[in-house]
C-alpha cells in the first residue's frame, strides 16, 4: 500500500501534468540508467517483481565506463532525453537538482521510507543539510546556491564503507582454521594470517599505490576505537598534552609494522592499484585483502567463487574502547527521477519498491554489492557474505567512527602526507616506529602554529 504522502504526490502530479489521456499500467515502461554492468541482473530481478505487482514494465541500460556515463548524462540532459530514473554517485545529484533536472522528493520520502536506510546514508547524503547549505552560501563559487535546507531529490541505493578484511576460505581451511571464527582483535588476526602464510605462502595485500589508503582504512579506525575520537582528534590537531607516542595511537601504527615483521605483505603490494590488489586476491595470489563493502561485488565480477570468500570488519586493537569495531556506513550510489520522465509518479513508486529490504536483499545476493537499506545480519535471509557485511553495521548509530569529535579534525593536507609516509615506512621498514611518531608530532605542531598564525 502506498504511503499517504505518496498518494498526495501522485494526485498533485496527475493534476499538474499535461492531459494526455489515461494510460494503463501495463502500457507503461520505465527506463533506468546505470554505469555498473554487474548491477543489471539484480536490477532486472527487482524489475520483474515490480512488473508482477504493478503491471509496469522496466528496462535497464548500461553505459560505461565512468567518464562515458557522465558524458552520456550531460548530453541527454541538454537534449531533454534523460531516462525516467538515473543511478548516480551519492552527493553528485545536487548540481543536477540545482539545474532543475530532477523531480523533488522532499514531501514524498516520509519518515517510514527514510527509516529503512542505514544511519549515515539518506540523512547525510540525500538530504540537503544545514552544513551543506552554510558551506555553499559561504562559497562564491558554489554551484547549488538555490537549494534549501531539507530538500530531497534522491534516495540511496548502495551504501557501505572501507575497513573490511577479506579472506580466502580454501586457504583458511588448508591451514586448519575454521572460516566461521572471526578474529576478536588485531592479535588474533595476525595469528590467523601467520598460520595461513605458513601453510600456503600467501599473505595480505591492498592498493598500496594509494598512500592514504592504509591510514584511512586501517590505522585511523584502529586509533579512533582504541583512544576514543576526541583523544585521537587532539593528537592529529597538535593539542598540547597529546602525542602520536600515546600508547593507543602508537599501537594502531604498530599493527602495520607487525604485519611487516611477520613478512605477511604480498610481494609488490606497494605498486598495486586498488583494482589490481583486488584481482590479485581473486586470483589466489594473496590469502587476505584490505577492502570495503564495495569490494565484494568486484571480486565476484572478477570470477571469484563467492563460496571461497570470507569477510568481516577490521578487528580492533586488544584494549580498544569499542570492540568489536562498529563501522559507520555512507551512501555510495543514489537513485533519482528525472524531469524528462513521462511517468514520474510510477518512477517514484519503483524507487520506493526497489529500496525496500526484501528487494535490496535480492539485489545484494545476486550482485554481491551492498545496499544502503538496512539488512538483517541473518545468513538465511541475505546469504552468508551479506550477513558478514551487515553485522558490521548493526550498531552503526553508535559507531565511534561517525562521532562529532572525529569530524572536527582540522589537520592540513601536508600533515596527512607526513602521516601517510609513516604508515608506508612501517611497511618498508625504513625507520623505527619511535622516530616516525616523533616526526608526526613535529608535523602537527607545525601545522597548529600555521593555523594560529
Amino acid at each position: 500500500m502506498k504511503s499517504p504522502k505518496l498518494l498526495v504526490l501522485f494526485l498533485v502530479l496527475a493534476l499538474t501534468l499535461p492531459a494526455t489521456g489515461i494510460t494503463a499500467q501495463e502500457d507503461i515502461t520505465l527506463t533506468m540508467w546505470t554505469w555498473k554492468v554487474f548491477h543489471l541482473p539484480g536490477l532486472e530481478a527487482i524489475g520483474e517483481k515490480f512488473t508482477e505487482e504493478t503491471g509496469i514494465k522496466t528496462e535497464f541500460e548500461f553505459y560505461g565506463p565512468d567518464a562515458d556515463y557522465r558524458s552520456r548524462i550531460q548530453t541527454a540532459s541538454q537534449a531533454g532525453d534523460m531516462p525516467d530514473i538515473v543511478a548516480y554517485w551519492s552527493n553528485g545529484q545536487w548540481e543536477m537538482a540545482a539545474n532543475g533536472l530532477l523531480v523533488e522528493l522532499t514531501d514524498v520520502v516520509d519518515e517510514e521510507w527514510a527509516s529503512i536506510f542505514m544511519p549515515g546514508t539518506f540523512d547525510k547524503t540525500s538530504v540537503w543539510t544545514q552544513i551543506a547549505y552554510d558551506n555553499c552560501q559561504a562559497n562564491a563559487e558554489c554551484l547549488t546556491p538555490n537549494l534549501e535546507v531539507g530538500q530531497v531529490f534522491s534516495v540511496p541505493m548502495l551504501g557501505g564503507s572501507a575497513t573490511f578484511i577479506f579472506a580466502n576460505r580454501t586457504m583458511l581451511e588448508e591451514a586448519g582454521l575454521d572460516p566461521s571464527v572471526v578474529p576478536a582483535d588485531t592479535e588474533e588476526l595476525l595469528d590467523q594470517m601467520t598460520t595461513v602464510y605458513e601453510a600456503t605462502g600467501k599473505g595480505i595485500t591492498y592498493g598500496g599505490q594509494f598512500q592514504d589508503l592504509l591510514r584511512g582504512w586501517v590505522v585511523n579506525p584502529l586509533a579512533i576505537t582504541a583512544c576514543g575520537p576526541a583523544h585521537y582528534s587532539n593528537v592529529l590537531n597538535g593539542v598540547d598534552g597529546y602525542s602520536f607516542t600515546d600508547e593507543c595511537v602508537a599501537n594502531a601504527f604498530k599493527f602495520v609494522g607487525d604485519i611487516t615483521e611477520r613478512d605477511l605483505w604480498m610481494p609488490g603490494t606497494l605498486q598495486l592499484l586498488i583494482d589490481e590488489a583486488d584481482v590479485a586476491f581473486a586470483q589466489g595470489q594473496a590469502a587476505f585483502l584490505v577492502g570495503g563493502s564495495y569490494t565484494l561485488g568486484f571480486l565476484i565480477a572478477q570470477g571469484m567463487n563467492p563460496d571461497d570468500i570470507v569477510v568481516y570488519a577490521q578487528p580492533a586493537l586488544p584494549d580498544a574502547i569499542q570492540k568489536p569495531m562498529n563501522l559507520a556506513p555512507f551512501a555510495l550510489i543514489d537513485v533519482m527521477v528525472t524531469k524528462d520522465s513521462d511517468h514520474p509518479e510510477e518512477a517514484i513508486e519503483f524507487l520506493h519498491f526497489m529500496t525496500q529490504p526484501e528487494q535490496m536483499a535480492l539485489f545484494a545476493q545476486i550482485t554481491g554489492d551492498f545496499p544502503a537499506t538496512t539488512l538483517p545480519a541473518d545468513p538465511e535471509v541475505v546469504g552468508e557474505l551479506m550477513a558478514g557485511l551487515a553485522k558490521a553495521y548493526e550498531n552503526a548509530g553508535d559507531s565511534l567512527l561517525a562521532s562529532p569529535e572525529w569530524a572536527q579534525v582540522i589537520t592540513l593536507t601536508e600533515t596527512w602526507g607526513v602521516i601517510d609516509a609513516i604508515v608506508n615506512k612501517q611497511i618498508t621498514g625504513e625507520d623505527t616506529l619511535e622516530n616516525l611518531l616523533q616526526a608526526a608530532d613535529e608535523a602537527v605542531r607545525y601545522d597548529r602554529s600555521l593555523r594560529e598564525g
